[in-house]
């Protein structure tokens, strides 16, 4: 044999055994990335989600506080991996086996983490799984947080949780299937309710047992939300809701000084912690579709056009445009002819003889107003309203307000031709195109009651604890300059409509708390006319505004008797602060 070749391959075979050699120690010492791929491998990173600021009203009452659950997880690599497992809880859940294998190949979904399957599961459930023990792999329920309900009140203001899903919802704090706000205050603070999330690492075997803690100095204690004050009044808004139980509607009071919302109350709703759970496809259907819309927050949702509540607004805009001094008088002998139509008062027959700015309010007299719409200016009066508020959100701390609708001559001239006085007349008494919410109502009411000041209406009270509180941040004043006689003589005439003979709403006048208001009615190409009654009070020295729209109510003097009730149970209990 050749020795020269002998030696080539000896040569050959020791630089290939060196070069080995020397890959395998970077491989081990020098390469970072193959390290970290490794330390995935064996080291296990479990989130420990952090208990949910509570929700109390402004006066501490505790309305949602947390509670132990036991909550289904699996670690999706080993889950779907045994048939055994998949079976047994698709079984126990109710829920098909090719769902859950969807929802844990999600892109999103970590395989080697732990995912929440389920929430809250029952005994049952929870016995039949610890039973079973370790024959189901990646299969571990662990005891956390979720909310518990201690009134079942208010579910439009403080909304509800559900898993984040969306693209949009998924952040650097927050992973597929955490538990966040998805309406009401619930979704609008939740940076502050949710807290931060701590975690420990584990090291695990081939099969995903738990071998050792990891690096212990590395994890992070999770810190828990902030509890948050609501501006609301829990009895108050309780009271409020009594009221409406059996009608649909909403009712709000507001603070008239500052905007804070003391109560706020839509029906019919849906009961507080329906959604604390999944729900099926027939319970998401029944909620869903549902005529009475209890899903439906009509304070803020609901357009609605606002009737003779707006007779105010139009006051204002027709003394600004000097068409009406506070004491021009018109004769209404229960209609007037407009074009080639006699278009008629609400008081058919007799009318209401000759009234001024003050009788116009008072006796709600539409002839009045159908006169200013022969020289309105119509582009100014919709400019006089969105000053007022309407036309646009007032900006509360909800999810999903509207901004209504105030037509000017522009949105007329693109859909209709020729003269439109007729129109214009419909506008003046709150019909017609013109859409409201009840809580720009109610807002402008307080315009109405404070002076001009234009408020934000708020829930968000303050948020901390004790000694660390946190409130609201007032924005800067903003003031509308009225006519003084103007809003003197609209404030008396709003006295006169409950507390005078005569007055629209005298039959829902107190004999302990003076309150000044309007009632309105607008038409309803659906059904029975809708009921408003707008108001403030005490009429002097005012604390409150009172709202109150009822669908289907026919006439304002029924929504002015819920405002009275609502008067007298907050000046007998002084829920509201001076």
């Amino acid at each position: 044999m050749n020795t020269s070749r002998i030696k080539i391959f000896y040569r050959l075979s020791v630089l290939f055994f060196i070069i080995i050699i020397i890959r395998v120690i970077y491989l081990q010492y020098f390469d970072t990335r193959l390290k970290e791929r490794s330390e995935l491998n064996r080291v296990r990173t479990i989130v420990i989600e952090p208990s949910r600021g509570r929700i109390f009203d402004r006066n501490g009452s505790l309305i949602i506080d947390n509670q132990y659950a036991y909550n289904l997880y699996v670690i999706p690599e080993q889950f779907i991996k045994s048939e055994r497992s998949i079976n047994f809880i698709s079984g126990k859940l109710k829920i098909h086996k090719d769902s859950i294998v969807s929802e844990l190949t999600s892109p999103e979904v970590y395989q080697d983490r732990f995912f929440r399957l389920m929430r809250d599961i029952d005994f049952s459930v929870y016995s039949n799984i610890a039973e079973k023990g370790k024959e189901l792999r990646g299969v571990v329920i662990k005891k956390e947080w979720t909310r518990k309900f201690i009134v079942n009140t208010a579910p439009h203001i403080i909304g509800y949780l559900g898993e984040a899903k969306e693209r949009e919802e998924l952040s650097d704090q927050t992973a597929y299937g955490d538990l966040i706000g998805k309406e009401g205050i619930e979704y609008i603070y939740d940076d502050i309710l949710r807290g931060e999330k701590g975690f420990i690492k584990e090291i695990k075997d081939v099969k995903g047992n738990k071998i050792s803690d990891y690096k212990k100095e590395e994890w992070k204690e999770a810190v828990k939300g902030k509890d948050v004050y609501l501006t609301i009044d829990l009895e108050l808004q309780q009271f409020v809701e009594k009221l409406l139980e059996g009608k649909s509607g909403t009712a709000i009071v507001q603070d008239s000084n500052n905007g804070e919302i003391l109560a706020l109350a839509s029906k019919p709703d849906y009961p507080l912690d329906i959604f604390s759970r999944k729900l099926s496809k027939d319970e998401w259907e029944k909620w869903s579709e549902d005529p009475g819309k209890p899903l439906y927050n009509k304070a803020i949702m609901g357009l609605y056009p606002p009737g003779s509540v707006i007779k105010m607004a139009t006051s204002l805009a027709a003394a600004e445009q000097n068409i009406k001094t506070i004491n021009d008088k018109v004769n209404c002998p229960g209609g007037m002819q407009i074009g080639n139509r006699f278009i008629r008062c609400w008081n058919r027959t007799g009318g209401h003889g000759d009234v001024n700015m003050t009788l116009a309010i008072m006796m709600s007299c539409d002839t009045y107003f159908y006169d200013t719409a022969l020289k309105i200016n119509i582009d100014k009066w919709k400019n006089t309203l969105e000053i007022l508020g309407f036309g646009k959100k007032t900006g509360i701390d909800l999810k999903y307000e509207r901004s209504g609708l105030v037509p000017g001559e522009k949105y007329y001239r693109k859909r209709i031709q020729g003269d439109l006085t007729g129109r214009y007349a419909n506008l003046m008494i709150g019909q017609g195109e013109i859409l409201t919410t009840p809580l720009q109502i109610a807002n402008h009411t307080s315009m109405l009651a404070n002076g001009g000041i234009r408020l934000t209406p708020h829930l968000f009270y303050k948020c901390g604890e004790e000694n660390d509180f946190r409130y609201y941040k007032k924005n800067d004043s903003d003031t509308v300059k009225f006519d003084n006689k103007v809003l003197n003589t609209i404030r008396k005439a709003m006295y006169h409509v409950v507390n005078t003979a005569g007055g629209t709403a005298f039959s829902a006048k107190s004999n302990i708390i003076e309150f000044a208001g309007k009632t309105g009615t607008a038409q309803n190409p659906h059904g029975g006319d809708h009921a408003w009654f707008t108001s403030y009070g005490p009429y002097t020295d005012t604390e409150i505004t009172v709202t109150v729209f009822e669908e289907y109510g026919l006439h304002g003097t029924a929504a002015a008797h819920i405002a009275k009730d609502i008067y007298e149970f907050w000046i007998l209990n002084k829920k509201a602060p001076k």
